[in-house]
């Protein structure tokens, strides 16, 4: 969903391993097309090790006060599919050319939008490189519940988690070559479970106006329908998607 953050090269050695200048980009530093998003986050790997803390202490609260199987269940099942949903909504907003105006997300859009000229490169990174890039919205998700101490809140943190990540790699997978393929992913494409290299390949054939979900694709065609209704352009879009990604928590609320 998120593509390539790298740490530049020119970081001074007087920096603080812990404050890690990150660039948001597709692909190699090496090979940028344009200007580069520099966010200092101080990322290093704080950011994965608060959200495995927030894993930890999720799961604790959990054993202590534990929810029925069946509210788990139906917030963890809603959980996987909005998370396909939101990787759709977020490829329409940052793939809509019209983002590239809007400063706060200009250089993520520059990077979805590259992403389409370079899609090799989701694979030639780093693994790691790949999936940290979901660590930071995951702690602000932990820290969001945690005030709540409800114990649905904390299964959308964890089934988020597993969203995410499960997100993340079903993209990559979507991208390798097919000899490149794990045989148990090939199993999980062909029964439709997640995202297949035919399926995405839709996606990225000029104009990049259909076919955004990015995990299962359950979630592409009713997309595509709203996309054909309302067009990919408008702006409406980012409403929606800060809307669909805070519906788990609303779930996990009314149920509590």
């Amino acid at each position: 969903m998120f593509h390539a953050l790298a740490k530049p090269r020119d970081v001074t050695r007087s920096r603080a391993v812990s404050a890690t200048t990150i660039v948001m980009l597709v692909g190699r530093p090496d090979t940028l097309l344009g200007e580069r998003l520099v966010v200092s986050l101080g990322y290093s790997k704080a950011f994965s090790y608060t959200m495995l803390g927030g894993m930890a202490w999720s799961v604790w609260a959990l054993v202590k006060a534990p929810p029925s199987l069946l509210d788990a269940s139906i917030v963890v099942a809603f959980s996987l599919v909005v998370t396909d949903l939101i990787s759709g909504l977020l490829h329409v907003v940052l793939d809509n050319p019209r983002s590239l105006a809007l400063a706060p997300i200009r250089g993520l859009a520059q990077g979805f939008q590259r992403h389409h000229q370079n899609p090799s490169n989701i694979y030639e990174m780093p693994l790691y490189q790949h999936l940290y890039v979901m660590h930071m919205p995951l702690t602000f998700l932990f820290l969001a519940v945690l005030p709540f101490h409800e114990a649905g809140m904390y299964v959308v943190f964890l089934g988020m988690v597993i969203g995410l990540h499960v997100m993340q790699m079903a993209h990559l997978w979507a991208h390798l070559p097919p000899e490149r393929v794990p045989s148990f992913v090939r199993v999980l494409h062909k029964t439709r479970v997640l995202l297949s290299k035919p399926q995405h390949d839709l996606h990225h054939a000029e104009p990049y106006d259909k076919d955004f979900c990015i995990m299962t694709g359950i979630c592409n065609r009713p997309l595509n329908l709203v996309v054909t209704l309302i067009g990919p352009t408008t702006h409406w879009w980012l409403a929606i998607f800060l809307g669909c990604a805070l519906s788990p928590l609303v779930l996990a609320f009314l149920m509590a």
